[in-house]
């Protein structure tokens, strides 16, 4: 990270993110680590539910439809990591909750740190697809407990990922 003064006098400060699997610097370890993924496995699955249930206008069933479909076209790792946080983001907006989507906003910001510090896994990255496809299935249906289970599992999946790769 770097700041300098601005051309109004402001402070401009440039962040240049570590790559994918490099490890950057401050990885959540321990407590702040499990804190981090019981949050995610609270607020996530809560946002599936609620968007199952909203009546989803036409523009809104197109949007998830369409960052699903951004998740699977993802060209390099950072490319899918952005297209599955803008997928998570999509749902907790579509469930219609200003408070939820400020704590998915936050789950999120917090996964990405973790999901920076492991190497990408094709294998882990399909098997997301997968649950992905199911939790976006299930809020298009209105199958409420079926979008909040399948949340869960993804949630359950990448904490599993993260606790045995960084622990």
């Amino acid at each position: 990270m770097t700041t300098r003064r601005g051309r109004g006098g402001g402070t401009v400060v440039t962040y240049a993110a570590p790559a994918p699997g490099s490890g950057g610097p401050g990885v959540r370890r321990g407590a702040t680590l499990l804190d981090a993924l019981d949050f995610r496995r609270v607020v996530e699955p809560g946002a599936a539910w609620l968007a199952a249930t909203r009546e989803l206008s036409g523009d809104q069933r197109s949007w998830l439809a369409t960052s699903l479909r951004e998740t699977t076209a993802a060209s390099s790792p950072g490319a899918h990591r952005l297209a599955d946080s803008r997928l998570h983001l999509a749902i907790a907006t579509v469930s219609g909750s200003p408070m939820l989507i400020e704590a998915v906003t936050r789950a999120q910001a917090a996964l990405g740190e973790l999901l920076e510090a492991i190497p990408v896994l094709r294998k882990n990255i399909q098997h997301s697809h997968d649950q992905h496809e199911a939790i976006v299935g299930a809020i298009l249906s209105g199958a409420a407990e079926n979008a909040r289970t399948a949340m869960e599992e993804h949630c359950d999946a990448t904490s599993a990922l993260l606790r045995g790769l960084i622990g």
